[in-house]
């Protein structure tokens, strides 16, 4: 029972996350002059939808009672884990632009955070073959992988460059 109820609230704050990224998205395009950095801020936005919608398809794929979940867990899992490095390399294009006017933002700082991305995907990438980032059990159900704490401190790092 306590399984359902976590599965339930972790669902229901993925789904309040979509909806309102959806909305500061939408708001944003129903201005007639937007410039570069609302641009980003809205990329931002679309690609955390994305990634909600990735994590609530984990949250109700877990099992093996329906064929469709054999699929549907790796797939929204490594769409979850895709698209949540876009969210912080998005937002810190939109403080980039966001900034360039008032505060001198040098092509390394872009060049840098854009490694940290390539490396991040790479691990994405091999996390299909491997157990890196994520793990499917044959029961499929979603576990850490042995190197999930660098997703962690890459987008803590990201985060923190953003700020």
């Amino acid at each position: 029972m306590t399984r359902e109820i976590i599965n339930a609230a972790n669902i229901a704050l993925d789904a309040y996350s979509v909806i309102v990224s959806i909305i500061i998205a939408a708001s944003i395009y129903l201005f007639k002059k937007v410039d570069k950095s609302a641009k980003w801020f809205a990329y931002t936005n679309i690609v955390a939808i994305i990634y909600g919608i990735a994590d609530i398809f984990m949250w109700i794929s877990e099992g093996t009672d329906a064929k469709w979940k054999l699929l549907a867990l790796p797939l929204s899992s490594f769409i979850f884990f895709f698209s949540g490095i876009f969210i912080f390399f998005c937002y810190i294009m939109y403080i980039i632009n966001y900034y360039r006017n008032s505060i001198k933002i040098g092509k390394k700082y872009v060049i840098f955070c854009s490694i940290a991305v390539f490396i991040y995907v790479i691990f994405c990438i091999v996390t299909i073959f491997t157990d890196c980032y994520y793990t499917i059990s044959p029961e499929n159900t979603y576990s850490r992988g042995r190197f999930f704490l660098i997703t962690v401190i890459i987008e803590v790092f990201l985060y923190g460059e953003a700020l």
